[in-house]
């Protein structure tokens, strides 16, 4: 019986399944990461965490070959947490990347940056200021202490890396605070 083990878990035999094994682990390792707040890199910068992405394919008339994205960014955020939500990080370039041919390589890429302006440095309110009553309704209350507003580029790697500027300066409306 001892004989039998020993030809069927040869070494050499076991060396190769233990190799290839160890080769497959660690090149899949980086497609197994998670994008949210518990992956070791990302929980750092809780800021720059894509929680989820979603595309819609349009089902209205005409507009049939039209995708909606959606992309989720800042986790754990809930209504019960505001006003004082979190915003968009200046230093944080937001991209949603799409492959179009199914060769997992993407070849079109949207890639969002923000600018702050805050209003009142003196407090310590954030996106709403005491300036008036602390509700802000619309994009230019006086209540609307960080304001913000986005640059949108579109990359199409098939034609050009650098992409183009497709949107600049757009407001990025606040979280909604105050009576609805």
């Amino acid at each position: 019986m001892k004989n039998l083990l020993t030809k069927i878990f040869d070494q050499k035999l076991v060396y190769k399944i233990f190799s290839f094994l160890l080769s497959v682990t660690t090149l899949t390792l980086p497609v197994l990461a998670s994008s949210h707040s518990e992956a070791p890199l990302i929980s750092r910068d809780r800021f720059a965490d894509n929680t989820d992405t979603y595309a819609f394919r349009s089902i209205e008339k005409g507009r049939e070959n039209y995708v909606t994205l959606i992309a989720n960014y800042i986790p754990f955020q809930q209504p019960s947490g505001g006003p004082h939500f979190f915003r968009f990080d200046d230093t944080v370039l937001y991209e949603i990347k799409i492959d179009n041919t199914g060769d997992g390589v993407e070849d079109l890429s949207y890639q969002f940056t923000f600018q702050t302006k805050v209003k009142n440095g003196d407090t310590v309110l954030g996106q709403g200021a005491a300036n008036k009553d602390i509700a802000i309704t619309s994009l230019d209350d006086a209540d609307y202490n960080e304001a913000q507003t986005f640059w949108v580029r579109k990359i199409d790697y098939k034609k050009n890396n650098f992409g183009s500027l497709i949107a600049n300066g757009l407001a990025v409306p606040p979280a909604i605070s105050g009576q609805r």
